[in-house]
């Protein structure tokens, strides 16, 4: 299952043959940002209408609308106990506000440009943001504080990740046509990864950290080895007009999901870089989303009281598997 924008709505459909499973109806503008929650019961969207939408993905009813930017929204995310959402602006600002009641938590302010994009850390103690300042912030969610600042690019941030596993590495992609990695607990940059010929418009960590996609307008998607900065593998991309917007994984890795202006939604095998199904849709692509059993998994650990940095792949999904049963398991591994 995965989740995309078009003609001011919200699709979602089946990853198998892009079947459409419904459409959301509500926005009245572009919608430049949508995301899942974390127990895939919850969708959350931004729009250029100046407002973000919760949704329920079972029926597809809009359960609240959160009004109080003052310009277009340009990215959602929910925390990973699904209990707050952030959205980052052309207001310059981010809000926080209750999932369950739609209030506003708190403002936060210090961008001097556009916030382009957001992200939660996997402990949920961190809110980061990119911004059309050239800069990256990273904030404490108790309390809103402004922890610090990460310089190093020249020109705008288009797309940030946090790793998924060790909940370290933040990941920044730039039009300066550089990716940066980034430690996020003391803002050390580990290194800068170089290949891109023209601006990165997204990235993403694979769920098991090892790869590092982004995709260009170079017309390029680009596999990097996290662990020391090489590519793995570059795909290059069919029409240069048809530029890419976005880019993720779906929960096991194997697939990568692209969406572009052409209106095109394309998936790719990650193993060889092959393009496994177009799907064609009626309108621009600027977001496609995917659930994450990374962060409902992460919510059962912490209620066993149980590490969760540190831990190795199998062993999480194993005690995840033995926490909700096999059959739920391979249920939510069959939506990929």
């Amino acid at each position: 299952m995965f989740a995309v924008d078009c003609n001011n709505n919200i699709e979602i459909r089946k990853i198998s043959d892009g079947t459409i499973i419904r459409t959301l109806f509500g926005h009245t503008s572009t919608i430049f940002s949508i995301v899942f929650s974390s127990d895939f019961k919850l969708l959350a969207s931004g729009s250029c209408d100046n407002t973000v939408k919760i949704w329920n993905v079972s029926n597809g009813s809009l359960m609240r609308t959160l009004i109080g930017h003052t310009n277009w929204i340009m990215s959602v995310i929910f925390s990973i106990n699904d209990d707050w959402l952030a959205s980052g602006s052309r207001d310059y600002t981010i809000k926080l506000w209750n999932i369950f009641d739609g209030t506003l938590i708190r403002t936060l302010h210090g961008h001097t440009n556009w916030v382009k994009t957001i992200v939660c850390s996997m402990d949920n103690k961190w809110l980061v943001s990119g911004s059309y300042d050239n800069t990256i912030k990273l904030w404490k969610v108790s309390d809103g504080t402004l922890v610090r600042t990460l310089e190093g690019h020249n020109d705008y941030i288009m797309s940030i990740a946090t790793s998924n596993m060790n909940n370290e590495l933040l990941a920044s992609a730039s039009c300066d046509k550089t990716i940066k990695i980034w430690n996020i607990f003391d803002g050390t940059l580990i290194r800068t990864l170089n290949g891109h010929t023209n601006y990165i418009v997204s990235i993403m960590f694979s769920m098991n950290d090892n790869l590092l996609a982004s995709i260009s307008m170079d017309n390029t998607i680009k596999l990097w080895k996290v662990s020391d900065g090489t590519v793995e593998r570059t795909v290059e991309l069919d029409n240069p007009r048809n530029l890419y917007t976005s880019i993720i994984f779906n929960m096991n890795d194997i697939l990568l999901i692209t969406g572009s202006i052409g209106n095109t939604i394309r998936i790719w095998k990650v193993f060889d870089g092959t393009l496994q199904q177009s799907i064609m849709c009626s309108s621009v692509i600027n977001c496609v989303a995917t659930p994450s059993c990374l962060g409902l998994m992460t919510k059962i650990m912490r209620q066993k009281d149980t590490l969760v940095n540190g831990f190795l792949w199998g062993g999480l999904t194993s005690k995840f598997v033995n926490k909700i049963g096999p059959t739920i398991f391979y249920d939510i591994w069959s939506l990929l």
